[in-house]
């Protein structure tokens, strides 16, 4: 079980963690590793990588009793401005319970329910939701007539997810816990202005709800202990070694760069059988596959956010011509770059909607 739960001694500074399963010692990692500087890391590097789209609901008002069930493919985020509740992960252990202060992240479309308590049927929340909830935000107002229980909340999808080194990192459910039935500063801050931005009818307003979610996010991601999988392929530990740590940020850093086993190797001061075979060890596959994987993801960020043509792409990640780089694409990604760089033109990627696709 890799459930998260984040809880912040009242009126101190002092943050108490705890895991369900995973090893207190690493509880700090993902913090050490996201406060190094904007775009001198691998994580950074991995996270601006990331294509987030979000859509942001009007409040819910839920009476007692109610239960939502979520069984979507998308992530969600659900901030308790009053009332209490529990919440279960599918085929995970739980339930946990979350009061008025509390912040809880489902980041990779884990389904889930949410009850007030255990036994309450849950309506599945696709059959409640229309669009009227997020282009207009209205509210929705579900359950019984008990007491009350008030949740705002979003709904988000990071594309290729599935191919981030942070895949395998990020646990099914992250509590973030508030203070004295209050949110955390920076929560309260960030979602007050994502429900300004929801509630206007700005046309700008679904660009600044996604950066404001995607801060709240990597906020998130950033105090959050990481899921470290049992054996080989820990990415996260791999950027805290001293050495292999290296090796990643210079491919970060210099995709372009025509690296060899041996090229980095030299540089990170090792020999090229021990830095082979550590760097496997740590990663989860050899140096030159995790680059080929890295330079494929930045040349789908550069596909689908800038107009250039495909030679100063494959200039870009380290390619000698546009058709070798054509090849690589396709045997990494599945299909032509051209056709990749039409994905923009789709409705998901190429304006920004107030309505999600459930």
């Amino acid at each position: 079980m890799h459930q998260i739960r984040i809880e912040t001694s009242g009126g101190g500074n002092e943050t108490r963690m705890s895991t369900r399963t995973e090893a207190t010692e690493n509880a700090s990692l993902l913090t050490q590793l996201a406060r190094r500087p904007v775009g001198k890391d691998p994580l950074s590097d991995v996270l601006e990588s990331l294509v987030l789209h979000s859509w942001i609901p009007g409040p819910f008002i839920l009476g007692t009793p109610w239960g939502l069930r979520v069984s979507n493919h998308l992530g969600w985020f659900f901030m308790l401005t009053a009332g209490n509740m529990l919440i279960e992960v599918t085929n995970q252990e739980g339930p946990l319970t979350a009061n008025a202060g509390d912040l809880i992240v489902v980041p990779q479309g884990h389904a889930h329910q949410l009850r007030d308590r255990s036994g309450s049927p849950a309506t599945p929340i696709e059959t409640l939701l229309k669009p009227e909830h997020f282009e207009q935000h209205q509210q929705l107002v579900h359950g019984g007539d008990g007491a009350l229980t008030f949740i705002t909340c979003g709904c988000f999808i990071f594309e290729d997810m599935e191919r981030s080194p942070l895949h395998k990192t990020l646990p099914p459910l992250i509590q973030i816990k508030g203070r004295n039935e209050q949110p955390l500063h920076y929560v309260d801050h960030l979602l007050r202005l994502i429900a300004q931005e929801a509630a206007s009818y700005n046309p700008c307003a679904p660009t600044v709800i996604n950066r404001l979610v995607r801060i709240l996010l990597i906020k998130t991601f950033q105090d959050c202990p990481p899921r470290l999988p049992e054996g080989n392929g820990n990415w996260l530990k791999a950027l805290k070694d001293p050495y292999i740590g290296r090796a990643l940020g210079l491919m970060h850093r210099e995709p372009e760069t025509p690296w060899t086993v041996g090229t980095l190797a030299e540089r990170v001061a090792m020999s090229r059988s021990v830095f082979s075979a550590r760097f496997s060890e740590l990663v989860g596959k050899p140096p030159l596959e995790y680059l080929t994987e890295w330079r494929m993801r930045k040349a789908c960020v550069f596909l689908r956010t800038s107009q250039a043509g495909l030679k100063e792409v494959a200039d870009q990640i380290g390619y000698e011509s546009a058709a070798a780089f054509s090849k690589a694409f396709i045997r990494r990604v599945g299909i032509a770059p051209g056709a990749y760089r039409r994905l923009r033109d789709t409705p998901l990627i190429a304006r920004p909607s107030r309505t999600p696709p459930i």
